[in-house]
């Protein structure tokens, strides 16, 4: 989450963190708008649902539940490419999901387009 603000920020966005945390303290120093839920990876669905599109990026099982929330939630989801983890994973599987607008990029510049691309 901190890369992605930190990017958003350098690129003069405007940040929102929505936190695991009963409390502010977890919010990286790039967040505008920190909203503290209390509920751990229960989170995870609310970052989906509120988003247009979703790029992934290596990850565990924390990334593998966005992930699976955007696939059933029907959302645009970009996989960059060679980051590892549930990301790498899901990449290599893709097909067990034929319905599903899942992109696959290959650096970041490439993720962006795809994500706002209509």
């Amino acid at each position: 989450m901190e890369a992605a603000s930190r990017g958003s920020k350098t690129a003069n966005g405007i940040t929102i963190g929505i936190l695991p945390e009963h409390n502010e303290s977890g919010a990286n120093p790039f967040i505008d708008i920190p909203i503290a839920t209390g509920i751990g990876y229960a989170r995870n669905y609310l970052n989906i649902v509120s988003s247009d599109a979703i790029i992934s990026l290596a990850g565990s099982g924390g990334t593998l539940s966005e992930i699976g929330y955007a696939i059933a939630l029907q959302k645009r989801l970009v996989l960059l490419k060679e980051t590892g983890g549930v990301t790498d994973m899901i990449i290599e599987h893709r097909t067990l999901f034929p319905n599903s607008e899942i992109f696959i990029a290959e650096n970041s510049e490439k993720a962006v387009s795809i994500a706002i691309s209509k």
